[in-house]
């Protein structure tokens, strides 16, 4: 009678449960940690923008009102945000969303191209903490500008 090298040894598969239920807490605590992290260095970024930009700071606490009220204020559109949602549209939208930001708080666009496009968090980062740019009011959704052009 031959086995294979998996059944030989008789406690393996317990030894390989007991380490493997060992670890799923710990994943789990681990997965809830880095959650939770992120959420508050992305609501402490929104909430010193927010501040930045006369409105309300406390927004930057509610997790997509917070992104409406971003575009709202930046593009002058809210509900262009929705378009993050949709797969690969999502990498323009942050490309032009930094961009939009960065014009408002009159940093150069190639600043906020490369890195928003890099380092999507670093910048607005950079952007909510620095003192020595203060905000401009954007004009409204070039929907408008693009209609008068054609028309």
């Amino acid at each position: 009678m031959s086995f294979s090298p998996l059944i030989s040894d008789p406690f393996l598969p317990g030894i390989k449960h007991f380490l493997y239920s060992l670890s799923m807490p710990k994943l789990g605590i681990t997965i809830l940690l880095t959650i939770l992290v992120s959420y508050l260095v992305n609501s402490l970024i929104y909430y010193r923008i927010f501040k930045k930009t006369n409105q309300t700071p406390s927004v930057g606490w509610i997790p997509i009102y917070n992104e409406y009220q971003l575009c709202q204020g930046v593009i002058g559109n809210g509900w262009i945000f929705l378009l993050s949602f949709i797969p690969y549209v999502q990498i323009v939208y942050n490309l032009y969303l930094g961009y939009k930001i960065a014009k408002a708080f009159n940093y150069k666009s190639d600043f906020a191209m490369i890195l928003s496009a890099i380092f999507p968090w670093w910048s607005l980062l950079i952007m909510a903490v620095k003192n020595e740019n203060t905000y401009t009011t954007v004009e409204q959704f070039p929907l408008n500008d693009i209609k008068n052009h054609i028309f």
